[in-house]
């Protein structure tokens, strides 16, 4: 059932691709790198694209930097929510 899933997925991220490249050629950037990526029903990443593995690889990094610098802003917030409410609870 997941593989089916997965394999239809797939299949979509591809005629996804094709649009896109077809798009990117019509409008004179067809060499635009690319990736187009889903979650399947696993859990794991689907990608398709035009890139070669290491630059895929450097996306993978970014994207992990990213993360990383977003859930440190959050942690940030919710960090100075919780002290600004501390500095507003009644003394007993």
């Amino acid at each position: 059932m997941v593989d089916e899933q997965r394999n239809k997925i797939l299949a979509v991220l591809a005629e996804i691709n094709e649009s896109l490249d077809k798009r990117l050629k019509d409008d004179g950037a067809s060499s635009l790198p690319h990736v187009i990526v889903a979650i399947g029903p696993d859990g794991h990443a689907l990608v398709h694209g035009n890139v070669d593995l290491p630059r895929l690889k450097m996306l993978a990094k970014e994207l992990t930097e990213l993360v990383d610098a977003s859930l440190s802003i959050q942690k940030n917030r919710y960090e100075r929510a919780d002290a600004a409410a501390a500095s507003k609870a009644p003394i007993h």
